[in-house]
């Protein structure tokens, strides 16, 4: 039987968006970091209990700074709460945070796993393997009673039957909780619920109009191809473009993706390539295409791809090396300035281009690439953030140009050189022009 634990208390922090032992979780990972137009700093993170490894259990946190990151406001708006706050190969997940700004509006997703259910089986039950999408032929959200048959669907708040018919009694929420005849009776994704969903990945989205303070209900996208095995988020910062598009990006281990929605996420689109097939991030090029910054296992230089915007969506072209050595077995971050006379890329990353999986991630730097005309970029400094354990980050600009940075810089799994460390952590800093 689920045991349910109820969701932290929202708080505030001094200096720091995630201190250990925040809303009772001593490990945070997945850094993501907007600006909104007034000046207020927005941060997302994975919440990993009591682990830093990838499912069984996780949350996610947003944290908001109104004086410039010197307190910092924190809530748990994605948060289901099966089996004790501590990591469980029977939880649900949600993980991998990307928040989207137009400067007031907030948009927050994240990779909702069902139970037991994660990419690998290091720290669930079950790998994903359905081909299947988890919706029907409308959109709905398929449903399970005996946990074989999915022929059940929700549809605005209430369960279907294989006729069509209602399920008397019984409604579900926003936050995909069940109740029957007003009672509580378990969670669409827990492991022993009256209706299950399917064993695949999911993305949800959530929404703030009012800075991250409070957050509607989770909504899911229909984003998953047939035949795939799962669909996830490229972690981070999104992106609202010039004509107010705004994106994200993906991947499903054999392609990539951009994600993009013209109606404010009422609807989505999106454009893949098979160049790669991991995390990326995505910056908006001068003219309006999009650049794909890609992890690249193997590479170990910071590589990129474009998407060209055309009238019918964006064309996906070939993948590009910069020659600048990276540690490419991790995201890196990246953001276009827009307060510069030069037109001006930042790529945060690891650095160490020699080192394995934990090696690699060390030694974090920001590289400063120059765009010409034809949007082609040289490097034309690096700044070097720390000599210890790096591995995600995320950049966000100030209006006076200076910038705002999220970084992992402590692991526990990290096994390179002299680390004492015993939880995942994430710093914030302020780095002037």
């Amino acid at each position: 039987m689920t045991i349910l634990s109820s969701r932290p208390s929202d708080g505030i922090n001094a200096g720091q968006p995630f201190l250990p032992g925040t809303g009772g979780s001593e490990n945070f990972r997945i850094p993501c970091l907007v600006t909104l137009d007034d000046g207020t700093l927005v941060a997302a993170a994975d919440v990993r209990w009591d682990t830093e490894m990838d499912g069984g259990g996780m949350d996610l946190i947003v944290s908001r700074s109104e004086d410039d990151g010197a307190t910092w406001h924190y809530t748990f708006p994605a948060y289901l709460g099966d089996n004790g706050n501590v990591c469980s190969p029977d939880s649900t997940t949600i993980m991998d945070p990307v928040l989207i700004t137009d400067g007031k509006r907030l948009w927050l997703l994240g990779d909702l796993f069902p139970a037991g259910y994660s990419l690998t089986t290091v720290c669930t039950t079950h790998a994903f393997s359905d081909p299947r999408t988890g919706f029907d032929e409308k959109g709905r959200l398929l449903l399970s009673r005996d946990g074989r048959h999915f022929d059940h669907v929700l549809e605005d708040g209430s369960i279907l039957a294989p006729d069509g018919s209602a399920i008397p009694g019984v409604t579900v929420d926003g936050s995909f909780d069940i109740f029957e005849n007003g009672g509580y009776a378990g969670n669409l994704f827990f492991a022993d619920a009256p209706f299950k969903v399917m064993p695949v990945s999911f993305i949800a989205m959530q929404t703030s109009d009012d800075g991250g303070k409070s957050w509607s209900g989770f909504h899911l996208l229909n984003l998953k191809d047939e035949g795939r095995s799962f669909l996830i988020l490229g972690p981070g910062r999104g992106l609202t473009a010039s004509d107010g598009t705004i994106m994200f990006s993906a991947y499903d281990g054999e392609s990539v993706y951009l994600v993009y929605s013209k109606d404010g996420g009422k609807t989505w689109q999106k454009s893949s390539s098979p160049e790669a097939g991991g995390e990326n991030q995505l910056v908006e090029l001068p003219g309006g295409n999009i650049r794909m910054f890609v992890r690249t296992p193997g590479i170990n230089r910071i590589c990129y791809l474009d998407f060209a915007k055309t009238a019918d969506g964006y064309l996906p072209g070939k993948i590009v090396n910069t020659g600048v050595p990276n540690f490419s077995q991790c995201m890196i971050s990246a953001i276009r300035l827009r307060r510069t006379r030069q037109e001006t890329i930042l790529v945060c990353c690891p650095s160490d281009s020699e080192g394995g999986m934990w090696a690699g991630r060390f030694n974090g730097k920001i590289h400063v690439f120059s765009l010409d005309e034809q949007n082609n970029m040289t490097l034309e400094s690096a700044y070097q953030l720390n000599e210890g354990f790096f591995a995600y980050s995320n950049m966000s600009e100030r209006a006076d140009g200076s910038i705002d940075i999220l970084y992992e810089d402590d692991c526990i799994s990290y096994r390179a050189g002299n680390h004492f460390g015993k939880r995942s952590q994430i710093v914030y800093r302020h780095l002037e022009k």
